[in-house]
């Protein structure tokens, strides 16, 4: 009988035990299953507060641009917004305006009989991505440049000391060049002489946008990018040119050259234009059409970030914002 009765309670703890196991782990997987659906709760607000932000910067822009023909950064779209309570968080963000920086995108057409020209000319595509780099202690070799217009024109042949598909065909992970514009920074890293260190020296002054977007809008480069523009344009000139802005954004092309000509002590402003012009277009604009809505949104314990690339454009009449690409991710717990 005290075999049986030890045997018994054994058998009521195991049992015990194994009930207890199993009640532990359904426990687990439903408060497992509730914070999961609590973050995806949390993820859902946040893109949804994103979403209302983009439709509420969209009509900034849109009546900006209703209101006057440049953009300028003592504008509406311009400011920072700091601490803005949403639904149980709060929201901060800015615009930022992408044709104030250098298009990398700029040798898709590029032709190579005009490559001798366009690499000893001081007014060329080639000469503005070199000032660019010397002015941010980057120093791009002509190697560099090279490697980067064989990578976006349309052709097989070397450009210099560039480098096309063969060339890239020889690695242990064989590829061929794009061929094409760039859609990422980090797409460099697959073009010869270029490292992580390169690109992010490159970042804060350069943009990919559609090879058609060359122009920089003078209004709101920083003076890096503004001495970038000729090498007439030094540190005293381009500070100068940002105080004359701060006082009046300039409206016009010919009111930034009648700026420039008179800090150079030029006749007119056609003489200034003739320092500045590239051989097929004028690289300056006083207005911009691709901003940048940068927010973050604390939320439930977290920080969202939502990056997204805005067009504003003209349809059929009608100014019109469109959302190019879109990235949201999590930057802290």
């Amino acid at each position: 009988m005290k075999r049986q009765r030890g045997m018994a309670l054994i058998s009521v703890l195991l049992i015990t035990t194994i009930v207890l196991s199993i009640l532990a782990n359904v426990f687990y997987r439903q408060n497992l299953a509730q914070e999961r659906l609590f973050q995806a709760m949390l993820a859902d607000q946040a893109i949804l507060i994103g979403l209302s932000a983009e439709d509420w910067v969209s009509e900034i822009l849109i009546q900006d641009k209703k209101d006057s023909n440049y953009d300028s950064l003592n504008e509406d779209w311009a400011k920072v917004l700091t601490s803005i309570p949403v639904e149980k968080g709060l929201l901060s963000g800015r615009l930022v305006d992408l044709q104030a920086r250098v298009n990398l995108n700029r040798f898709t057409d590029f032709k190579q009989d005009t490559y001798e020209l366009a690499r000893t000319s001081p007014r060329s595509d080639y000469a503005l991505l070199r000032r660019l780099s010397d002015l941010a202690s980057i120093s791009l070799s002509d190697a560099q440049i090279d490697a980067l217009i064989d990578w976006q024109d349309g052709d097989e042949q070397i450009s210099g000391m560039g480098a096309e598909s063969p060339e890239y065909q020889l690695s242990d992970m064989p590829y061929r060049t794009a061929n094409g514009e760039m859609i990422s920074l980090h797409e460099l890293l697959l073009v010869q002489g270029y490292n992580e260190s390169v690109i992010k020296m490159l970042s804060p002054w350069v943009i990919l946008l559609p090879r058609s977007v060359r122009q920089i809008n003078v209004n709101t480069a920083p003076a890096l990018v503004l001495m970038s523009l000729s090498e007439y344009i030094d540190e005293s000139i381009a500070g100068s040119l940002i105080e004359i802005r701060n006082e009046e954004p300039w409206s016009s092309k010919r009111e930034f050259y009648n700026s420039l000509a008179e800090l150079l002590q030029l006749d007119n402003s056609e003489q200034a234009a003739d320092l500045v012009r590239i051989d097929e277009y004028d690289p300056v604009s006083v207005s911009s059409d691709y901003f940048r809505l940068e927010i973050d949104l604390q939320l439930g314990g977290k920080v969202f970030r939502l990056e997204s690339v805005l067009h504003r454009k003209i349809v059929n009449n009608q100014y019109r914002v469109n959302v190019i690409s879109r990235l949201m991710q999590i930057i802290s717990d």
